[in-house]
């Protein structure tokens, strides 16, 4: 079954790798079932918060629950949603500084708050037991929490 849950964790942090610019991160193999799994159908739920985080990410994503044609129409969604709604009023907070990207890792195991990359950052220096804090280039609170599950549906 391509959407077990053991495949989907792999392949989110096979997908992180990649947007941190380890572009031979996925084998032909884990790229075949990654494709597969993007254009299936897909509902996101909620679940419970385990630390405080970002609570304007949080009510996005609250909205955006629900079901979708594909896990590629979901991340459109949830994009175009972050973009129009939180991107102004980051720019006028900031005045010119640099603009975050989206502050949303929306992968096959769940959508987790944060860059990629930061969230990568995070989860290696847990895994290495580093006291040095880990390279953050958009601080957020609640950094790589899971704020939502994305459910398969295999038709």
């Amino acid at each position: 079954m391509i959407s077990s849950i053991e495949i989907r964790k792999r392949l989110g942090q096979l997908e992180l790798e990649e947007y941190a610019g380890n572009l031979g991160a996925f084998s032909s193999e884990d790229k075949t079932i990654h494709e597969q799994l993007m254009r299936m159908p897909v509902e996101m739920r909620r679940i419970p918060l385990k630390k405080e985080c970002d609570g304007s990410l949080v009510a996005l994503c609250s909205e955006l629950a629900g079901k979708y044609e594909s896990l590629i129409d979901l991340r459109i969604k949830i994009i175009e949603a972050y973009t129009t709604r939180r991107k102004p009023l980051e720019k006028m907070q900031t005045l010119g500084a640099m603009q975050s990207p989206c502050l949303f890792a929306i992968l096959v195991d769940g959508l987790y708050l944060g860059d990629p990359e930061d969230i990568l950052n995070k989860r290696k220096q847990i895994a290495n037991g580093s006291m040095t804090p880990p390279e953050i280039w958009y601080p957020i609170q609640g950094l790589g929490e899971k704020i939502a599950e994305i459910i398969f549906s295999e038709k």
